[in-house]
């Protein structure tokens, strides 16, 4: 089951080292062993999730992850705070990132971009489906362009905010695209481009010997309270409000023509994932490390900004540890009760704080990878496909192991045997602790099937009749 292997052989392997870069290339050869199979779901090859702080008073809801270059298949995942699966849909061949929920058109729909990526950007589309886990939509770019990973957030009127990147005429430049689409038509609703309000000359990166120049490498853009847009872009180090309907900038955050004084511990670097809340505070993933490091470890801010007297203060700053500096990607979203969650991005771990700023929940992959965006969401599914059943022999004995992927409301499996495959009569009930769930059968049972329930015993769905 994933999550949860011989803690023993975890760390006797170097395991616990080589999840803190300190393992030996032998032991981390033997920690990087393909993950568990599941008897009820031949080929199913989910990353392994380890959680290193148990979780402690953590808000309510599952994570959202998309393990990238990993061990495991690629795809969308959702866990819970065991780091036991929920939900996984293999993607073999694909890059797949920036997996969340939604809502759109006032339902529930969960959305990962899914492509090829090369050189910090990505050519693809996004993946739209709903709480059965059928697909709802697909969303790409327009007016030529593909879409990108990098930010995809749906807005109360339908449309989606994305990124997309498009290289100059003369292949000298790579220029930074915002575009609002319309979700059901694909109509392109706003485009704005970075080099047609952002200087060359706000970089922090040099103009490359050969290829295009990325001189803004936009990676998040959102609806602000006012309806008008805020843009990252990471290789100016600035956040950038945008007016929604002439695209001109309002104010530059950070940077080198900030129009804000920002106070000691206020300032990033590299950043990613910059928004605005309820309470008028902007958090922002500062990475204070890409083509060169310029801080000393990766950060969670949350900064508040006075636009009348033009000034931006530390309000919080959250930091693992073990003080990570991911080079790359990560994300920082305030919860509810006044936490957050941080995903470290180019570092394999995802962690939870407390309002406080003392970690509640800290877990990764020890089979190496990334995740761009990490995220706590609420969300409940039911799938259309039926659970599936296999039996095999357990400790000599006919065994039947049941899953339902994606099934959040399970509680309870109830096995059903008998020797005729229509006559099967209802058997022992089993607790679901994990994504797949171990049933005895009695030996001499001919035929076997498996019934999902809720808390209140109700039938939420029955496997197919299997031969023991």
């Amino acid at each position: 089951m994933l999550g949860r292997f011989d803690r023993r052989r975890f760390l006797t392997a170097g395991g616990a080292a080589a999840f803190f870069g300190l393992a030996a290339p032998g032991a981390l050869a033997e920690l990087l062993q393909p993950a568990p199979r599941f008897t009820s779901l031949p080929g199913f090859d989910p990353p392994v999730v380890h959680v290193v702080t148990a979780p402690a008073g953590t808000a309510p809801g599952y994570i959202f992850i998309a393990n990238t270059n990993g061990a495991g298949q690629p795809g969308p995942m959702i866990i819970d705070d065991d780091g036991e699966l929920v939900w996984f849909r293999p993607r073999p061949g694909l890059t797949v990132m920036n997996f969340s929920a939604h809502l759109l058109d006032g339902k529930p729909v969960i959305a990962w971009w899914e492509g090829q990526s090369q050189g910090g950007h990505g050519s693809g589309e996004y993946v739209l489906l709903g709480p059965d886990y059928r697909e709802v939509g697909r969303v790409g770019a327009g007016n030529g362009l593909t879409a990108d990973f990098h930010e995809f957030s749906i807005t109360p009127r339908g449309s989606a905010i994305l990124t997309a990147y498009a290289a100059s005429p003369d292949g000298k430049l790579l220029d930074s695209v915002v575009q609002e689409v319309d979700v059901d038509s694909g109509r392109v609703l706003l485009e704005w481009r970075a080099s047609d309000h952002i200087g060359l000359g706000e970089s922090y990166v040099s103009p490359p010997a050969t290829g295009p120049f990325d001189f803004a490498h936009l990676n998040a853009a959102a609806v602000d309270r006012d309806g008008n847009l805020l843009v990252s872009s990471r290789h100016t180090w600035t956040v950038f409000k945008v007016d929604r309907s002439t695209g001109e900038v309002i104010w530059r955050l950070g940077g080198k023509k900030s129009d804000f004084a920002l106070d000691d511990g206020a300032s990033f670097a590299w950043q990613h994932h910059a928004r605005r809340h309820r309470d008028g505070a902007l958090t922002v993933f500062d990475n204070g490390a890409g083509p060169v490091d310029s801080e000393a470890f990766s950060r969670g801010l949350k900064l508040r900004l006075d636009e009348q007297a033009g000034t931006a203060t530390l309000e919080q700053q959250l930091a693992h540890p073990d003080r990570f500096l991911a080079s790359a990607m990560g994300s920082m979203e305030v919860l509810d009760d006044g936490g957050a969650f941080v995903g470290w991005g180019s570092v394999p771990r995802f962690s939870e704080f407390s309002s406080d700023g003392t970690i509640r929940f800290d877990a990764g992959y020890p089979g190496g990878g990334f995740t761009y965006r990490a995220f706590r969401r609420a969300w409940s599914g039911l799938p259309t496909d039926p659970p599936a059943l296999a039996v095999a022999r357990f400790a000599g004995r006919p065994a039947a192991f049941a899953t339902w992927n994606g099934a959040t409301g399970i509680a309870h499996w109830r096995l059903l045997s008998g020797q005729a495959k229509n006559a099967l009569a209802r058997g022992p009930v089993v607790a679901k602790r994990s994504f797949e769930t171990r049933l005895p059968v009695a030996p001499h049972a001919g035929w076997a099937a498996a019934e999902a329930l809720d808390a209140r015993g109700r039938v939420l769905g029955r496997t197919a009749a299997v031969a023991v």
